[in-house]
């Protein structure tokens, strides 16, 4: 067989190109982030991500094999007073607070008090809301939990309750708020995030139970699950443990605005708490020894039903104010939460029976959350 030979140029071309592909290996292995094996390893890991990020401190919870395997803090709570963030300290939740609006509303369903595919207008005539299709695609219950209503989001003046008291009756809300309240397509056909239809949902609540909605949901599962200082209202208790809220970099306090669409965004509670969120989830709706919904329940919340990819057979999505994604291969569940000065996340994995929290008392870093929602979820793997 003849030996070919090539021009010494391209011998040197291709010396050079195995040179580069070694150098970009070896840089690419130093740049891959390193996967923490040890609790001390994860705190530093996380430490890292804030001090990059300017984010001020972090309130993390990991369940394993359905048990709190570390709850606790990582950075500051309070930057003026050097307050260490804590499992203890409580944050805005944001619409974590929506989950709580679901199972309340399942719970009555449960009870034979509420049907969830009911007309909306059938059970709340007062509530304002124009559906063009009303007639042979009517808006009901159901859709306000999944988002497929076809209403809009907030409209601006109704995001800060500015001049009224905090308790601001929600149908007042709704009635002086109405253009979100419109169906843009015939309900029960696409998903489209709609803080209005949830918290008509919360009004739901009220009119049925005749309670504050807020109320109904402490006494129903906030203190059942052992969740102490949760609560929607700003009260004297959850004040004191109250992280302070930070935006921008450097970050600035961004104060306690008020809201008006409360059942949708105003839960405060701590890492802690919402580990006992996530162990309940976990555990198929129970807490301690009480079982608070029925486990059915807690499916039928993770899985989408009434948008047509849903009825279609795609069983990611958007269910009763639950998220079902993959992530590494691992089916997860749960929701996200942002409002002034906070960004917050939880995610259960069921076939797993593991879980996290994750919540940081700043909204300056998209990344910061999911960079910690990572490794978080990388640690228990």
């Amino acid at each position: 067989m003849r030996r070919v030979e090539l021009p010494a140029a391209i011998w040197l071309l291709a010396a050079a190109a195995i040179l580069l592909i070694a150098s970009s290996s070896t840089a690419q292995q130093k740049a891959e982030p390193q996967h923490p094996k040890t609790l001390q390893e994860l705190q530093q890991a996380m430490k890292e991500v804030l001090n990059k990020e300017h984010v001020p401190g972090a309130g993390v919870a990991l369940v394993a094999n359905g048990a709190v395997l570390w709850c606790g803090g990582i950075g500051e709570a309070d930057i003026t007073t050097k307050r260490p963030v804590s499992c203890d300290t409580e944050f805005r939740v944001g619409s974590i607070s929506k989950t709580f609006v679901a199972l309340a509303l399942l719970k009555l369903q449960e009870e034979g008090r509420i049907n969830l595919y009911a007309r909306l207008q059938d059970v709340v005539p007062e509530i304002p809301f124009r559906n063009r299709w009303e007639a042979m695609r009517p808006v009901r219950i159901v859709h306000l939990l999944e988002h497929t209503a076809g209403f809009d989001d907030m409209e601006p003046s109704e995001v800060y309750n500015l001049r009224d008291r905090y308790d601001f009756p929600l149908l007042d809300v709704f009635k002086r708020f109405k253009e979100p309240q419109t169906a843009r397509w015939p309900p029960g056909t696409r998903m489209s995030y709609s803080n209005p239809g949830n918290a008509i949902a919360g009004y739901l609540i009220e009119k049925v139970t005749r309670k504050p909605f807020d109320q109904y949901i402490r006494e129903t599962f906030l203190r059942p699950m052992g969740m102490e200082h949760a609560d929607y209202p700003f009260t004297d208790a959850n004040r004191a443990l109250l992280a302070t809220a930070y935006e921008g970099n450097p970050p600035k306090p961004s104060g306690y605005p008020f809201i008006y669409l409360r059942p949708a965004g105003d839960l405060k509670a701590s890492p802690g708490e919402l580990a006992k969120l996530v162990q309940f989830l976990l555990r198929r709706g129970k807490a301690e020894d009480a079982q608070l919904v029925n486990s059915e329940s807690i499916l039928r919340m993770e899985a989408p039903e009434t948008s047509l990819a849903a009825k279609n057979g795609l069983r990611l999505g958007y269910g009763l104010c639950n998220y079902a994604s993959v992530e590494g291969g691992v089916v997860t569940h749960g929701h996200d939460g942002g409002t002034d000065g906070f960004i917050s996340s939880y995610r259960y994995m069921p076939e797993q029976n593991w879980g996290y929290v994750v919540l940081l008392n700043s909204d300056n870093s998209q990344q910061a959350l999911e960079s910690l929602n990572h490794l978080a979820s990388d640690f228990l793997s």
